[in-house]
Formats: C-alpha cells, structure tokens, sequence
C-alpha cells in the first residue's frame, strides 16, 4: 500500500513509501534476491543489493529502473521492520 508520497522540485527528488502487508520474511526474500525479484517488480537485470550497488529492473518492453542501494535497514527493532532506500 502506498503511505506517502513526496516531490521536492528544487531538489529533483520524488520520495514514495510503501507498506507491503507481507511477512517480514516474504519482503526480504522478494526485495533482496533476483530469483524473487521478478514476481513483486519485473527482472533484474543487474542486482547487487549493497549498499553502493545498483540494480537494474526491466519492467517489460525495455523500459528498465536504475537503481543505486542507499541503505539498507534490517527489521532488528520491537516492530521487527526493515526498510531499503534506493535512488
């Protein structure tokens, strides 16, 4: 479910947040290896999930994501959630 969604014009920068009502367990699984990847977002193209990385997604009829990992927070908290910031 999308919670929020942000543009800040000066900064060319569009921030969107979402909750995903899934396990904590399914979301990393799907986000954080390209063998689960294609069914939540399309097919990675290149993925390396560090921090520094990129992942490329191709969202189907050459239309590809580019994407550098900014962090990468696991669910260690009461709320056991984890989040992932990309470019």
């Amino acid at each position: 479910m999308l919670t929020n969604c942000h543009v800040d014009r000066p900064g060319d920068v569009v921030t969107i947040g979402w909750s995903l009502p899934q396990t904590q367990s399914s979301v990393s699984t799907h986000l954080s290896s390209p063998e689960n990847l294609h069914e939540w977002l399309g097919r990675p193209t290149t993925f390396d999930a560090r921090v520094g990385g990129e992942i490329i997604v191709d969202h189907d009829d050459g239309y590809l994501c580019h994407s550098e990992v900014l962090s990468v927070a696991h669910g260690d908290g009461p709320s056991n959630a984890g989040s992932v910031e990309l470019s």
